[in-house]
């Protein structure tokens, strides 16, 4: 690589103290530089555990709101812990039932515990959950929208809805989702924006970046801009993240490489200095067609960066400053932060800002499981091309039949058109030796 950007905390993106207590006790460990690190784990015996999983089953039809939770959480420990495709496939009808009536009717606890358990079923059905994003949709959108509702389960409800749509979702409706989340934009409820506009992102890096690069840009940059000032931190790091995907979209299309003269001074044979011209390669972007006045936005993240406000805790000002280097590497020189995933002796890195919401969504959901699934979920697979590193390390029945279904799916030849398409035109940003 050449000029890559900084690598990224595990921990950064994970900003609330729910997502902290799910990681809390993952047996995984944080290499020294920030990266996630794993051994796999060996195949599970399905057999073993289908009367767990009946067991769990009845208890989340159970009349009574305490067993129904306690049923909800033991299911998103074993979805989370495990890849069970045929567990899920062959009972979807009554879990989708059971789970839409728990966000209709639940308290925020089971609301949340439900979503959950949509978000983990989504993740192991993949592209073949198309059905089940159609039957939840309307519940979900009714939840993130219902002001009577609670903070929390609302929130559930977003991420939740976010996530399906990004693995299910057809443009179109992707587009209408990502409309309803900016209606929460200008909402009282620090969090409910927070939320919006991280889920707003995961789609939005679902999109191709032609749209993203144009019509995005000039609608949306004013409205993040602004919500840089809001007195919450997670809102406005949500929305420099999301400045920052958009630019990284607009200079996918509007960068350019270019030849530029470098002074060095060198010493010839015999030791005498002399001064020679050496042409090198530099990024540039035109952004004189996006209509926006980069300067002031990048003086605004600049003051985030290094700002050592009093008012603000220590532990803020910290995450600040590190969330908004990110931030302003991008749109100053087009350098974007990086993950490292490594299971066994195999890495896979995660560049740039479109990968990054992708995989934060994903470990938000997932936390201590991520890397079973990345191991065995196919989905996970194709949508950051992990076979050609042999991430995938062994092949059960669940895996097989989902790869089959995958295979078939339109969805995972989009998926990889458009990361190849992403790269190649990235490639300017990164930088190749």
């Amino acid at each position: 690589k050449g000029e890559g950007g900084r690598k990224r905390d595990y921990k950064k993106k994970d900003r609330r103290q729910r997502d902290e207590e799910e990681l809390s006790d993952d047996a995984s460990v944080l290499s020294t530089d920030g990266d996630y690190q794993d051994e796999p784990a060996g195949p599970v015996d399905v057999k073993n555990i289908d009367g767990k999983l009946e067991e769990i089953l009845d208890n989340i039809l159970e009349k009574r709101s305490s067993t129904r939770i306690s049923g909800l959480n033991e299911l998103n420990d074993f979805l989370r812990s495990n890849f069970l495709y045929e567990f899920v496939f062959t009972r979807l009808e009554t879990l989708k039932s059971s789970l839409v009536s728990s966000i209709r009717k639940g308290d925020v606890e089971e609301c949340a515990a439900a979503c959950k358990s949509i978000s983990l079923i989504g993740l192991t059905l993949g592209t073949s959950s198309e059905s089940f994003f159609h039957a939840c949709r309307a519940p979900l959108e009714v939840a993130f929208r219902d002001n009577s509702k609670p903070t929390l389960a609302r929130m559930a409800a977003l991420e939740t809805a976010g996530l399906l749509c990004f693995i299910a979702g057809a443009e179109e409706e992707t587009k209408s989702v990502m409309s309803l989340f900016e209606s929460l934009f200008e909402s009282e409820d620090d969090l409910l924006v927070s939320q919006a506009l991280e889920s707003w992102g995961l789609l939005a890096s679902s999109l191709v970046s032609a749209e993203l690069g144009g019509p995005f840009i000039q609608k949306y940059i004013p409205d993040f801009t602004n919500l840089l000032e809001h007195k919450s931190l997670d809102v406005r790091s949500a929305s420099g993240e999301n400045i920052a995907l958009l630019y990284s979209a607009y200079a996918e299309i509007h960068g350019h490489e270019s030849d530029d003269d470098e002074d060095t001074v060198e010493a010839d044979e015999e030791g005498r200095k002399i001064q020679l011209k050496k042409k090198h390669k530099k990024s540039h972007v035109d952004e004189s067609s996006s209509g926006i006045d980069w300067d002031e936005v990048r003086g605004m993240l600049e003051a985030l960066a290094t700002d050592g406000s009093r008012h603000r805790a220590r532990k803020d000002r910290a995450k600040q400053k590190s969330t908004f280097r990110d931030i302003l590497e991008t749109v100053e020189s087009g350098q974007s932060p990086s993950e490292t995933l490594q299971v066994g002796k195999l890495k896979h890195e995660f560049e740039g800002w479109f990968q990054l919401f992708q995989i934060s969504a994903i470990r938000n959901v997932l936390g201590k499981g991520m890397l079973v699934h990345f191991a065995r979920n196919p989905l996970l697979a194709e949508m950051f091309e992990l076979e050609d590193e042999e991430l995938v390390v062994a092949e059960d029945e669940d895996t097989a039949k989902a790869s089959q279904l995958l295979s078939k799916s339109k969805a995972k030849k989009q998926y990889k058109d458009i990361n190849r398409q992403r790269r190649k035109k990235t490639q300017y940003l990164h930088g190749d030796d």
